[in-house]
């Protein structure tokens, strides 16, 4: 058996608008979406604060930035008497750059015409409110607005929710990518779902074998 299936999703902005998937939706009472394209935005420091919240060094919000990814939140308003504080409900990225992806070891590159979706995330207390396809459906419009053909984004089968909203507003699963430990290796499968359907391209780390395999030694194993 796997040891986790793990899916590229593609969107075809060509044939997407904002009402091509369902209805536009709005964020619910209290909530607003912003984004973030550089350190000297003004919600910066919300995000810079989350991020390290969330464990991440220091500099990593501003890194992502500077390496040309752009932030989408959303921000939870709070009455506060005369003040409203806000907070971050729900944050996510996209970059159109080639980008690092620890869950399957490997290098994704989405250009020159797409831009690859990753970071998703909603607090527990927010969740239920939709807010991760409003998350998806803004860094869309802003793919649209850079004239990309293609956003894609990456989940797995363990997470069937946010497989379940990336192709509700548009998604397609594009690529299985299935891994399996034997005895000191894992070997990775990479079998397309729509062959007519644009993935990006996954370089895997280790041997590249034929039929959409790869192989690669485990480290740390006695």
């Amino acid at each position: 058996m796997p040891l986790k299936t793990n899916f590229i999703l593609t969107c075809n902005l060509s044939t997407w608008d904002a009402t091509s998937a369902g209805s536009i939706e709005l964020p619910p009472p209290n909530y607003r979406v912003v984004e973030i394209h550089s350190i000297e935005d003004k919600a910066f420091y919300l995000l810079n604060e989350f991020c390290m919240q969330m464990g991440y060094p220091v500099k990593w919000a501003g890194q992502m930035l500077g390496f040309g990814a752009i932030a989408v939140l959303v921000l939870h308003q709070k009455n506060n008497g005369p003040t409203v504080s806000e907070s971050v409900a729900g944050y996510s990225y996209l970059t159109g750059k080639p980008f690092r992806v620890g869950e399957v070891r490997g290098l994704f590159d989405p250009s020159p015409d797409g831009d690859y979706y990753f970071g998703d995330f909603v607090q527990h207390e927010h969740r239920g409110h939709g807010l991760q396809r409003l998350l998806i459906r803004q860094r869309l419009s802003i793919s649209k607005q850079l004239g990309r053909q293609y956003a894609y984004a990456m989940t797995n089968n363990t997470i069937p929710r946010s497989v379940q909203n990336y192709k509700s507003v548009g998604f397609t699963i594009s690529k299985l990518i299935c891994v399996r430990q034997v005895l000191r290796f894992e070997i990775t499968s990479i079998k397309s779902q729509e062959p007519g359907l644009k993935s990006g391209r996954l370089h895997i780390d280790g041997i590249q074998l034929p039929m959409g395999y790869g192989l690669r030694r485990i480290s740390g194993l006695g």
